[in-house]
């Protein structure tokens, strides 16, 4: 299938992505504002370089990843969604762009995603295995959910997609009072509870000098507390006291202890972009259903409780 990147600060990711052998998925175009890199990459690859959407049909492409933020990259991802191209879009993305989107993409016949990134990396793919492995055993009590304002939205889309059926996350409990550095919220699901902690500011480039939190997640089961204490891990299953004696608890490691480099984490994050394009391949191809978490509903619903969450911890009243 042809690939077409927008953007080349975050969208180096999908063309290095798109270098791995076997694919079936090839770089096809590069659409930016026409800037040095991108005209570089396209050089490089020997792939035509767009600088308006207009220039583009869907002879030309067959999925679009958009990797430009705010009101540009929703403009391009309409345009391209009424030429009939399926569309991957970067997060985060409001309900009100989530629903114009989805609505523009039904009527052209065509899918529309969004690329939350982190949920397909392999340390947090493994928590999930765990998590439903500890599931099957006994109903999750409680989650806990540590993040930065940047990796919001992706942190409660790693735990939203722990529920198959329907998200229906709600704030329950809001601070008394405008929210400090370090921000602690009380969602509710049903019956399960959900602490949120937010490292409440940013540092003003996407550069991560001031990130103290990237995401932490932990599950308390009865039988024992299922813990990612990073995004690249570890990760680790602590046995409830219940479950047996003092003298032979252990907690366990899940996943074998590596040191990450810088690099390995760069291909880590290349080989989750490639993930969502290779699911959305298999999809049109009608080799396997859309999943849960890339579902008109599910999409919107996240879009709205990452939108309330925010406006909780900028302070704001209006937060439903």
């Amino acid at each position: 299938m042809k690939i077409l990147v927008c953007g080349t600060n975050y969208g180096a990711t999908y063309i290095r992505a798109l270098q791995f052998q076997n694919t079936g998925l090839m770089l096809s175009g590069i659409l930016s504002t026409g800037g040095l890199r991108s005209t570089q990459y396209a050089q490089s690859f020997a792939v035509p370089h767009y600088t308006d959407a207009e220039q583009i049909t869907d002879k030309q492409v067959d999925i679009a990843c958009v990797a430009i933020a705010g009101d540009a990259g929703i403009e391009i991802t309409i345009a391209l969604l009424e030429k009939h191209i399926h569309v991957i879009c970067e997060h985060p993305i409001g309900p009100t762009s989530m629903a114009q989107a989805l609505a523009v993409a039904k009527a052209n016949g065509v899918r529309f995603w969004v690329n939350a990134h982190f949920a397909d990396l392999y340390p947090i793919r493994s928590f999930y295995d765990n998590y439903f492995s500890a599931a099957a055993h006994g109903q999750c009590m409680h989650l806990d959910l540590a993040v930065n304002l940047r990796t919001l939205y992706s942190g409660l889309d790693l735990i939203c997609r722990l529920f198959t059926d329907e998200v229906d996350v709600t704030v329950a409990i809001q601070p008394k009072a405008t929210p400090s550095a370090f921000a602690s919220i009380l969602l509710q699901r049903g019956a399960m509870s959900i602490s949120l902690l937010c490292q409440n500011f940013a540092s003003e480039f996407d550069d991560g000098s001031a990130t103290f939190i990237n995401h932490r997640v932990s599950a308390i089961f009865n039988h024992g507390t299922l813990l990612l204490s990073d995004t690249y891990g570890p990760l680790t299953w602590l046995p409830s006291p219940i479950t047996m004696s003092s003298k032979e608890w252990r907690s366990h490691y899940l996943l074998e202890q590596h040191a990450f480099t810088v690099n390995e984490i760069v291909t880590l994050r290349d080989k989750a972009n490639l993930a969502v394009l290779e699911q959305l391949k298999a999809v049109i191809y009608g080799d396997s259903v859309c999943p849960h978490f890339q579902t008109s509903d599910y999409l919107i619903a996240l879009a709205k409780l990452w939108e309330n969450v925010y406006l909780v911890l900028n302070g704001s009243n209006e937060a439903g």
